[in-house]
């Protein structure tokens, strides 16, 4: 049994990452993501993980789910509980892509945070 049927509600945190490699519609989705939600127990944000890392420690310490595409933000995933799952967003591949990189770090850790890859079609910078 998850934490949203022991009453707890679980915690999805979407990366708002400015400039490039961003989450074009990111409001949209927390907000669908919440709508869905509402009667799972599942409660969504957006947090800018550019405020610092003490700004955003509760934030990582309670999420459950967190979706960031592929970029520095990954690295946050490791302040997540043991038991979290972390979504890498990937953008179409371009040269020079290190796209196994957040991969190799997270299964070092072993099982601790699951981290898991989805590929954008998007050709722009924003997916």
């Amino acid at each position: 049994r998850g934490r949203a049927s022991a009453g707890c509600p679980w915690r999805v945190v979407f990366a708002d990452r400015k400039g490039r490699r961003k989450l074009r519609n990111i409001h949209a989705l927390v907000a669908a993501c919440n709508a869905w939600g509402r009667e799972r127990g599942v409660h969504c944000l957006a947090h800018d993980f550019g405020l610092g890392l003490q700004a955003s420690l509760s934030v990582l310490g309670s999420a459950d789910v967190m979706l960031a595409t592929h970029g520095a933000d990954l690295v946050n995933g490791l302040a997540m509980h043991a038991g979290a799952t972390l979504l890498e967003v990937m953008p179409v591949h371009q040269r020079g892509c290190p796209c196994d990189m957040y991969r190799a770090i997270f299964s070092k850790e072993g099982p601790k945070v699951m981290h898991h890859q989805l590929r954008s079609t998007n050709a722009s910078f924003a997916v």
